[in-house]
């Protein structure tokens, strides 16, 4: 015959059944927490760079940034050196750069702004972005900078005395960014922010001139010289 338990009998036995759930669900959190650390400290490990990529990357021109995103300002702040070497058989006494953000700034020139994708792209109107200037030297001195073209993606900016083939020189830029709000390569919507092409890399060169591709909406536009790039970037936790 069963015994009937009371209320507070009842009451004891719920609490030590949910203690025994709750135990039970905390030691299989542990469990998981445990191997998914392992495996982020795994991915954290970068693995040793193969003899072909040390090969392929030595001599290369050098590019380091050191960035600040601040996402309620829209905005991303940077300091950026390129370390260039003249590889032509010619002296020249400018070097150019692309810098492609500079398109978004003004709808007539953004690849984001085309009739086939202005509605998907802009949901709201159009936004203006795109990266401005603060200050340009080269070789250390400070020089006066010159767009190119109308979609400010072309940058020139002049080399005091002359680059003479196999030299070095130094370019430093700051500048600051603001991303527009838009879905597309560049731009921020539902909470995904892109970057895409947002720091300058040198213009490629061929047959004595330097490309100056049109940023186009569709296709692979962006040709540029491979280089080693350090980015650092401070963002918000």
């Amino acid at each position: 015959m069963r015994k009937r338990l009371s209320k507070r009998e009842k009451r004891l036995a719920w609490v030590w059944a949910a203690a025994i759930v709750v135990g039970l669900a905390a030691l299989a959190g542990f469990g998981w927490w445990a191997s998914t650390w392992e495996v982020w400290q795994e991915k954290g490990v970068l693995p040793d760079e193969g003899d072909a990529v040390t090969a392929a990357a030595t001599g290369l021109d050098s590019i380091t940034v050191d960035a600040t995103f601040d996402p309620e300002s829209k905005q991303l702040t940077a300091t950026q050196t390129l370390t260039l070497t003249n590889r032509w058989n010619e002296t020249l006494d400018a070097v150019t750069l692309r810098s492609y953000t500079g398109a978004y700034l003004s709808q007539e020139s953004s690849p984001a702004a085309t009739d086939e994708l202005f509605d998907s792209c802009y949901t709201s109107g159009f936004s203006t972005g795109g990266l401005l200037l603060d200050e340009a030297r080269v070789g250390g001195e400070a020089v006066q900078h010159a767009w190119g073209d109308d979609a400010r993606t072309v940058l020139t900016l002049p080399v005091s005395g002359q680059w003479t083939p196999g030299e070095n020189i130094t370019v430093q830029l700051q500048y600051h960014v603001h991303i527009p709000t838009c879905a597309s390569r560049f731009g921020v919507a539902e909470g995904l922010w892109a970057l895409g092409n947002v720091f300058p890399t040198l213009a490629l060169r061929e047959d004595g001139v330097w490309r100056t591709d049109a940023y186009i909406s569709i296709g692979d536009p962006f040709l540029s010289e491979c280089a080693n790039w350090t980015v650092r970037l401070t963002l918000p936790r």
